[in-house]
């Protein structure tokens, strides 16, 4: 029986993997999901055009075969690749928010279970000056992040979303997914139970 995930949250925090370079992909079997309120490095709700709150979705996802995405080293800049195999959480907001909705709606009808599996692909990055002032958008010259780097400008990267249920090929996996789930779910700290269950934000180079 296919366990849903569409009502529930989790209060653990695996690593966050992204793809944040040119062509770079995660490809992920979900375990788990939340979604949460986005904030501000100072903890302000995050706002639309139209006044009303930013939502993120967080999926905690098995890394499988394929995947060149990052974890960041932070200050370190050690960044890695997680192993095939490792639990991660894949933060998706802003358009790519809206993407992974539409690609859900076609892969699974908008439907989320243990052991779909997500991909997603960086494709363009877009240049800020600021929160809402870009300095170039869609670009796929790897120069131009580099110079924008180098004069302290921030870096989005635009990606392709793709949502599917897991094939029958897949069923081991699914059911290491189905596994990993009930352990997470079982190691809740209480620490970030009493903080409402690791709903703070998490944050990275890219901050629009």
């Amino acid at each position: 029986m296919a366990i849903g995930l569409d009502d529930h949250t989790t209060g653990t925090r695996p690593p966050v993997v992204r793809a944040a370079g040119f062509g770079q992909t995660v490809i992920g079997m979900v375990i788990d999901k939340e979604v949460r309120p986005r904030r501000s490095r100072e903890g302000a709700p995050i706002l639309k055009a139209d006044g009303r709150p930013s939502h993120e979705e967080v999926l905690t996802v098995m890394i499988m075969g394929g995947s060149t995405g990052i974890i960041s080293g932070g200050d370190f800049g050690d960044d890695r690749t997680p192993d095939t195999g490792e639990v991660c959480r894949l933060i998706v907001k802003g358009r790519d928010y809206g993407a992974l909705i539409d690609a859900r709606k076609k892969g699974t009808k908008g439907a989320t279970n243990v052991g779909d599996v997500i991909t997603t692909t960086a494709t363009a990055a877009t240049i800020w000056r600021g929160k809402g002032d870009i300095a170039k958008a869609g670009t796929t010259d790897p120069d131009d992040v580099t110079k924008a780097r180098t004069k302290g400008l921030s870096v989005s990267w635009d990606t392709v979303t793709t949502y599917r249920a897991a094939t029958p090929d897949e069923a081991a996996l699914v059911v290491k997914a189905e596994g990993l789930h009930h352990q997470l779910r079982e190691r809740i700290s209480l620490d970030q139970a009493a903080s409402g269950g690791g709903g703070g934000a998490d944050f990275d180079e890219e901050p629009f």
